[in-house]
């Protein structure tokens, strides 16, 4: 299934899944090292033992954590994360996560694209 809105749609964008928490707050532009660059920046938190499945997405997207500490699992490799951490997941690379331990993990995960794309696996 793939998941392809506008972030500008707040009205049609998809529903959050149980436990997840989106805060409709987009930034239509995101910095990179090359300069100013479509996209939008997507503040969520997770319930403790929540977290999306196997998913891709067609750009770029960098995860920052603030809060909370959660298992990553990207292109088949599993590692643990918490506050302070940011995470780099390219173009294409299958990842999921869920938070750990008793408190939610909350992050701001940047999409690299003027639209959010996501096929869920």
């Amino acid at each position: 299934m793939q998941i392809d809105f506008d972030p500008e749609d707040h009205q049609n964008a998809p529903r959050a899944p149980a436990g997840f928490a989106v805060r409709r707050k987009f930034v239509p532009v995101c910095w990179s090292g090359a300069g100013w660059h479509p996209g939008f920046s997507v503040p969520v938190s997770w319930k403790a033992r929540i977290g999306p499945g196997p998913h891709r997405h067609p750009y770029d997207e960098i995860q920052f954590i603030r809060e909370g500490r959660g298992i990553w699992t990207v292109d088949g490799k599993t590692f643990e994360g918490g506050a302070g951490d940011i995470f780099v997941i390219k173009a294409g690379e299958v990842h999921s996560f869920k938070a750990i331990g008793d408190t939610p993990l909350v992050q701001l995960d940047v999409h690299l694209s003027p639209k959010f794309i996501q096929e869920n696996l």
